[in-house]
This record gives C-alpha cells, structure tokens and sequence, in this order.
C-alpha cells in the first residue's frame, strides 16, 4: 500500500484535500494526525515550488520531511529530527542550485563565458539536467567545439533535449565534420518543432561542403519554404538563396546558379555587413567575367574584397581578373600581383590555384624569371590530368616570356 505521505499520493487537507483516514472522518480539516502532518508537508513544498525549484529538489525535500512527520508522530523523536535535518540541508542545496543556474545563465547571456563555465561545471555534481547543455552551449561560443560535442553528448545520454542536436552538428560543422553535421542536422529535423528553416539552412550548407549538391538544393527549397511565410527573415533568406546558387554551380546550371546570387545580393545590401557575404559577389564576378561583361565582374570582386580584405577566394578572384582578363584596358599586372601576393599569404604559399595567379600576375608585370618560378612551385603541388597540362602550357609561355590571357567569346554578352 503507497505511503499516505508519498507526495504523488498525499492527500493534503488544509487547502481542501481528503483526509486518508477511511472514511474521512475528519471531513478534511486539520484536526486528526494525518492532516496536521501532511498540511506541514504542503507548505513546505510550497514553500519549495515557489523557490522556483525543479521539481525532483520539491520532490526530496518534500518525501524527506514527509517521512520525518510521520516518524515523529510514532514517537521516533531522533529519527524524526535527523530527517528534518536532512531536509533543511535539502533545502539549502537547493537554494545552491537555483542560485548557480540563474547567474550561470545569466553570466551566458551577458557573454561572460568563464563565469558560465564555473557555474556550471559546480551544478554538475548535482546531478542538474541543465548543467552539460548549458556548458556546452558556452563552450561552443568559446570557440572550444571539442567540449561542446563533449558535454552535449553527456546531456543527450542524460537529460535528453530537442535542440541538443542541433547544437552538436553545429559543434561538428565547426571541426569540418561534415557528415557528422549532416547526421545530427537530421536528427534535429525530426525532434525539433520550431527553427527549422535553419536546420535546413545549416544542413544545406554541409551538403554542399559534402558535394551533395542535389541534397543541398532540396534543403533550400525546404528553408526557403519556411523563411517565405515568415516575417523578418530577410538575413537567412539572403544566405540561403547564395546557398543555393552555390549547389547549382556544383550540377552546372550556371544561369540558375546566377539567378539565385542576383536575389541575395539585394537582400545582404539592405542588412549589416556578415563576413560571408563576399563570397556571393566573388560568384557573381566570375559569371560576369566568363560572359565578357567586365565592368559589372570588377565591381563584384572589388565589393567582395571591400567585405572581407582577409579572405582569400576574394583577393584571388580579384587578382585572376587583373592578371589574365581578356579585355586589356582591365589588366593592372602590379595591382594583380598584391592581391594574388595577399591570397598566397592567407593560404600560407600552399595552394596551386593562388600560386598560379601571382605566377600570372608577376608575368603580366613582365617580371618573367619570377613568373616561371612560382608557376614550378604550383606544378610541383601534385598537378594532375587536364589541370597539370594547362599548367604546363602557362609555364612554356613565361619561359618565352609570354603573358597568359584568357580569350572569351564575348559577342553575344
């Protein structure tokens, strides 16, 4: 039989509960034993609830002084009062736990990540189901994605959360783990009620990384289905439209792939500057320039270099432009070769693509003996089939000294 003083059995008087006593025979008022004990026992928790507490804390502070009542009425003074005792401590740890979960999320919100951290790596002994989430959570905006998936993981096996999945994909997405992200994104999608144009957004984003260009094109129909329907979600539309063009440049569809940089571009111009957007106008620029339409092409490149002077995609696109355009009045060998000279720094002289374009640039300078030895050291980083061939055809120029231009058709532009 369930003890009277179960506190998913009790029932408690003084606030109109019925008195256990069959059949009732004090009509639900404090006078017999039974309802004294369990009317002290309501106010407690009540007392407990109103702290704020979670409720397995109400529910040990409660079942303890509970037990406690119940002794002291069979005259079991000592134990009684070791377990009031014990519930008062309860109580007190309690008090603890409330008070580091507020100020570590508070600390979380103010961006005071080493607060955070401390407040909630001390509820963890606690056995607090907010502790390895919320940690998680703090490690991620510290930069430390390892203890993120770490903690998250704990919390997944513990205190299992919707949102948790999301947070370790982006964890993963972070370390380059890109199908990891993508497994955890598709967990999220099934779990998750709210947000999920931007899990389809980020799922996107990794598939393309994956080379699943098709996959990435039904994530962004999938956002973009959501985001079209809501109000003030012009910032992810933007990106999820640059998203997609990028997917369809991946299967070739290059006049699709334009289509969907011409609609983001608008919307990023109308929002506070994100470091990625250069990446859409360095797009864009390319198709202007393969279709011979070079004023528009050098407005994009510069406006993605104004975005981001650090990002190498674009000082290389602005430098190939300078270096090699077909069209000789947009040709500037010596601006060419300190954009080109920025983009190999920023990938550390280690990329052929980069090292090519300073070769260009350095030959369209006419400083040839330069132009041969930076085009060898890009031959020399494992060039292979059609790509190692027209190397080669570039290199045979220099040592002529001989320029490399591109030639495009550009009647039909």
């Amino acid at each position: 039989m369930p003890s009277a003083f179960h506190p998913r059995t009790a029932p408690l008087n003084s606030v109109g509960r019925k008195c256990p006593s069959a059949p009732y025979r004090c009509g639900g008022v404090s006078r017999c034993n039974h309802c004294r004990d369990n009317s002290l026992v309501f106010l407690v928790k009540s007392q407990v609830m109103k702290l704020g507490l979670r409720f397995e804390y109400a529910l040990a502070i409660f079942a303890t002084l509970g037990q406690a009542c119940h002794l002291l009425k069979r005259q079991k003074t000592l134990a009684g009062i070791l377990l009031i005792i014990i519930g008062i401590q309860f109580n007190s740890m309690a008090d603890q736990i409330t008070e580091l979960n507020a100020k570590g999320r508070d600390a979380y919100k103010n961006d005071d990540y080493a607060t955070a951290v401390v407040c909630f790596s001390k509820l963890i002994p606690f056995n607090d189901p907010d502790a390895y989430y919320y940690r998680g959570l703090t490690y991620f905006e510290m930069g430390e994605y390892d203890k993120t998936i770490s903690d998250i993981n704990e919390s997944i096996v513990r205190f299992p959360r919707k949102h948790a999945f999301t947070v370790r994909g982006n964890a993963y997405a972070k370390l380059q783990d890109h199908q990891k992200a993508v497994d955890d994104y598709t967990e999220a999608i099934k779990q998750e009620d709210l947000h999920k144009e931007r899990i389809y957004y980020s799922r996107a984003q990794e598939f393309y990384l994956l080379r699943e260009y098709y996959a990435a094109l039904i994530d962004c129909k999938s956002a973009v289905m959501i985001l079209s329907e809501m109000t003030n979600s012009e910032a992810l539309l933007g990106k999820t439209y640059m998203i997609e063009g990028l997917a369809y440049e991946g299967v070739g569809q290059i006049g699709q792939a334009f289509t969907m940089y011409s609609m983001s571009i608008p919307i990023q111009r109308k929002l506070p500057i994100s470091s990625q957007d250069y990446l859409v106008f360095s797009k864009r620029g390319r198709i202007y320039d393969t279709r011979g339409r070079y004023d528009e092409a050098i407005s994009d490149y510069k406006e993605a270099v104004h975005i981001d002077p650090e990002s190498p995609v674009a000082n290389f696109y602005l430098a190939s432009f300078l270096a090699v355009c077909a069209d000789e009045k947009y040709r500037d060998g010596k601006q060419a070769m300190a954009y080109a000279k920025k983009a190999c720094e920023l990938n550390h002289w280690n990329d052929s693509s980069c090292l090519e374009t300073y070769a260009a640039a350095t030959a369209e300078a006419g400083r040839f003996d330069e132009a041969v030895k930076w085009q060898m050291k890009a031959i020399s980083l494992d060039l292979k089939g059609e790509r190692l061939k027209t190397a080669q055809e570039r290199l045979e120029l220099y040592q002529h000294n001989k320029p490399y231009h591109e030639v495009h058709d550009i009647k039909g532009a």
